[in-house]
């Protein structure tokens, strides 16, 4: 199955959007820079983007780590075949808080782990290695055994900063946006993806400094909740 394309999940988000947030009368286009125009008695234009906890380009943030985990265990259950040992399912837990720079490393670190579980029953080791915070295994063996991620994580708290840094950067870009009357900056923060996956609450004195935005709106899809960034007028 191919996956959605850069439209295509826009309008996903955004017809959800509509239905829990009253928009200005028009007719909806869907268009590029920006993503959507309400075309009525004023057109609004609205940027779409989703607020990930860190840039994705970041090689902490989630987006990377994530697939890097999913490596270092196909890599780590290779070696482990190898060595002929009982074929133990096996979840690891990685730290988030020491992410992964060298997946061939990583990889042997959760083999060697893995050899000294091995044979145990319910054999789970709290903290064993560098960059692992739990791993487990019930003690059984199966002939399609498989490692898996078992990520546990802790819900953060609105980055304002990581905020304001996104919407001075999607800010930088509306010099190119079609004419419009006005324009919003629309930021997803889609609850299922923990990259994504933040508690929404601003300080007392939190503003957002100018910018080509008279709205930034913040919207939980899920739960249909939209918050109006707090802006200097």
């Amino acid at each position: 199955m191919s996956r959605p394309s850069k439209r295509e999940i826009e309008c996903y988000y955004f017809e959800q959007f509509r239905r829990d947030y009253e928009l200005p009368a028009g007719r909806i286009k869907y268009a590029d820079k920006p993503d959507v125009r309400i075309i009525g008695q004023k057109t609004v234009g609205i940027e779409l983007a989703r607020l990930y906890l860190i840039d994705g380009k970041n090689p902490v943030s989630e987006q990377v780590q994530r697939q890097r985990r999913e490596d270092v265990l196909l890599r780590a259950q290779e070696l482990y075949r190898r060595k002929g040992l009982p074929m133990i399912e096996l979840n690891v837990d990685f730290d988030p808080c020491d992410p992964i720079e060298d997946v061939d490393e990583m990889a042997a670190e959760v083999t060697r782990l893995a050899e000294g579980m091995a044979g145990r029953v319910g054999r789970s080791v709290r903290a064993p290695c560098r960059g692992i915070r739990f791993a487990h295994h019930n003690g059984a063996e199966y002939s399609d055994a498989k490692w898996h991620v078992l990520q546990f994580y802790e819900t953060p708290q609105l980055d304002e900063r990581r905020l304001e840094q996104v919407v001075e950067d999607k800010g930088s870009k509306a010099v190119g946006y079609d004419k419009c009357d006005t324009y919003w900056l629309l930021l997803v923060i889609d609850l299922m993806d923990r990259a994504q996956d933040q508690e929404i609450s601003f300080s007392p004195s939190f503003r957002l400094t100018r910018n080509p935005y008279s709205r930034v709106l913040l919207y939980w899809p899920q739960f249909g909740q939209v918050w109006e960034v707090p802006r200097d007028d």
